[in-house]
């Protein structure tokens, strides 16, 4: 295969070479220019009324598909192609080797002799790179319009025509730039496309999903945090009020006398050894209870109350006689 033949190049043959990947391709205008070519030929062939005996076929007399696919060439009437042709390239990486012309009659061909091609005229060789055979391309295009998709058979078979019988590229004259074992992959791109579709849907819905779930679980953590600060607040707030009315407790406690002080005392200390203590002191032998006896009461309630069953029968008698004044008080 010999590519972009006309290109500038330091060698007397160009190729031409992808900017980024340094490597021989198809340019999509070459490939258009040659299937357009093509799809006239199969018209021709098809249609032999529409050729005049020179052999030249007018572009007017071709049907509506070649304009609609590759669009009109007219000044006056210029029309962008149904169909968009892309560069092409090996699957490969292609290997390049040198290849040789080698003209005899080069002072004949620029016209530098007026004695005809001759062969006492000494021939130069002229090497330039090409591209090994044996490699596959890919061919790729795409319909822009449902109009020129009508025509998608003949570009089909216009393709084949210029890949088998006219070749692509330069010296297609003598064998180069041609191809075989063509097959059409439309359908198999399309499912693919599908394909790679549905699993980007998927990926989007698990993405999408894992975004819901961050979020919940983003909004949980917060609530926790939440809860957690304000459990901290409180435990502050009550730690904070508890010392206060510690504080307080022990100012009163500096100023209170006799029952009045050992209320303040059990509330300081609420132990079972002062709960009895009190008991013993100010209620053992009461029947009814004043205010400061009540509220006293109350506190060794409290610890009373604790006991079971199998608490010694002393101690018993001490809480069924507190709850019995105070339910009297009640």
């Amino acid at each position: 295969l010999l590519t972009g033949i006309g290109e500038t190049s330091p060698t007397e043959v160009g190729m031409v070479f992808d900017r980024n990947m340094g490597i021989p391709y198809l340019p999509a205008s070459s490939i258009k220019g040659a299937v357009r070519y093509a799809y006239c030929v199969n018209f021709a062939k098809d249609n032999p009324d529409k050729v005049d005996g020179g052999g030249n076929l007018k572009e007017d007399d071709v049907d509506d598909g070649l304009k609609l696919l590759f669009g009109g060439t007219d000044a006056n009437d210029a029309s962008r192609g149904g169909f968009a042709f892309i560069d092409a390239y090996s699957e490969t990486v292609p290997e390049l080797k040198v290849d040789i012309m080698n003209p005899h009659h080069g002072s004949y061909y620029q016209n530098k002799t007026t004695d005809g091609p001759v062969e006492t005229e000494s021939p130069i060789p002229i090497k330039f790179l090409v591209v090994e055979k044996g490699l596959t391309y890919k061919f790729r295009g795409f319909f822009i319009n449902k109009k020129a998709e009508q025509y998608k058979s003949q570009l089909v078979e216009a393709f084949h025509t210029a890949m088998t019988l006219l070749g692509l590229g330069a010296k297609t004259a003598v064998g180069y730039g041609r191809f075989n074992n063509i097959e059409d992959t439309t359908d198999l791109i399309k499912q693919k496309a599908e394909t790679r579709k549905r699993e980007e849907e998927q990926k989007l819905k698990k993405k999408l999903e894992q975004k819901e779930r961050d979020r919940k679980a983003k909004e949980e953590k917060e609530a926790e945090d939440k809860k957690k600060a304000e459990a901290e607040a409180l435990k502050k707030e009550q730690a904070a009020q508890k010392a206060a009315e510690v504080e307080a407790l022990e100012k009163a406690l500096e100023n209170a006398e006799g029952i009045d002080k050992d209320i303040l005392l059990m509330r300081k200390e609420p132990t079972e050894d002062n709960a009895i203590k009190f008991y013993d002191t100010y209620l053992q032998k009461l029947n009814t209870l004043n205010d400061k006896e009540i509220e006293l009461a109350l506190l060794i309630k409290e610890k009373f109350n604790s006991y079971g069953k199998k608490t010694k029968e002393n101690k018993l008698k001490r809480k069924n006689h507190v709850n019995l004044l105070l339910k009297k008080a009640v």
